[in-house]
């Protein structure tokens, strides 16, 4: 039962990142990798692997998400002191919210035999037709109507 390769693990999630747009360092990273191991697989054994890192590369997709959202999701243009940044509308599109959405189409296929996210099932219960009451008898007497 071999333990899951912590440092292998920060090299896959990185190369299946978004080329730009990551705010997290790889010590961030690294504790979010650890702390998944941990909480959210059953038991650090590389059986887990592809799980372990698809979970990682939500957590880090959410993580940049927020960043994103907080830091400059509307900034165009910043000067800091005498020097003046400039975004492209590319900038304001948030590559991290499209990320999350392929989550589910990229994990089956992660190092290690993949991981298939489990979709969450519903169900409706429809309780009947409705009553309708067309015609109802009032006693006008009684005091508890009004």
């Amino acid at each position: 039962m071999p333990t899951i390769n912590q440092s292998e693990m920060l090299g896959d999630l990185k190369s299946h990142l978004p080329l730009s747009g990551n705010s997290l360092t790889d010590t961030e990273m690294s504790n979010v990798i650890s702390n998944v191991i941990t909480n959210q697989i059953p038991e650090d054994d590389e059986l887990y692997y592809s799980e372990a890192l698809c979970k990682s590369l939500q957590v880090v997709g959410v993580m940049n998400n927020s960043r994103h959202a907080v830091d400059g999701a509307g900034l165009i243009r910043e000067q800091v002191g005498k020097v003046t940044y400039q975004y492209s509308e590319d900038h304001q599109k948030n590559l991290w919210k499209e990320f999350l959405k392929t989550l589910p189409d990229l994990c089956p296929y992660l190092p290690k035999g993949g991981y298939k996210i489990p979709t969450t099932l519903g169900i409706i219960i429809k309780t009947g037709n409705l009553i309708k009451i067309t015609d109802c008898e009032v006693d006008t007497k009684d005091p508890l109507i009004l």
